[in-house]
């Protein structure tokens, strides 16, 4: 009897233990990122302008025209008046650049003045800044600073 007993009491157990059932809850998170595309009449010039670092390789002020300026830097110069050795930016697609200027980082924006014309740019620093692109290639940019009467000849550092 004692052993019909604990048989008995080994199936009901198993029967309750058994028929319990455990839920399980497991939670995904989903990010989306939504990307902004700047509009841009011509798509070459923003891909030959963005995501690259440019360098300083010559710098004129009091520029107005040819044969016009003072030649203040040019890349390993030793009578440079200004030291732009360790100066160097780079324009992202979404509107955003980074400077580094002297060792200093600056976070500014930039954008082109019209959907027309993909050479006119307005970067704003710690004021408007208005720049024409000149020379745009994979390799090497010229930029007129109308605001300031600059022109500089940048170089692409990979």
């Amino acid at each position: 009897m004692k052993s019909q007993l604990s048989l008995l009491l080994f199936f009901v157990s198993f029967a309750i233990f058994s028929s319990c059932t455990k839920t399980v809850t497991i939670t995904n998170t989903i990010t989306k990122t939504d990307t902004l595309t700047q509009f841009v009449t011509n798509n070459s010039i923003l891909n030959l302008l963005t995501s690259k670092q440019w360098i300083p390789d010559s710098v004129y002020t009091n520029y107005t025209g040819p044969n016009t300026g003072t030649l203040v830097y040019v890349r390993g110069a030793n009578n440079n008046t200004k030291n732009l050795d360790a100066d160097r930016f780079t324009f992202w697609p979404d509107g955003s650049q980074d400077w580094f200027i002297n060792g200093a980082y600056y976070s500014y924006s930039w954008s082109f003045v019209s959907t027309t014309d993909s050479t006119k740019l307005l970067i704003n620093n710690t004021a408007a800044d208005y720049a024409r692109i000149l020379t745009l290639t994979s390799n090497y940019l010229t930029l007129y600073d109308s605001t300031n009467s600059g022109l500089a000849h940048y170089a692409f550092k990979p």
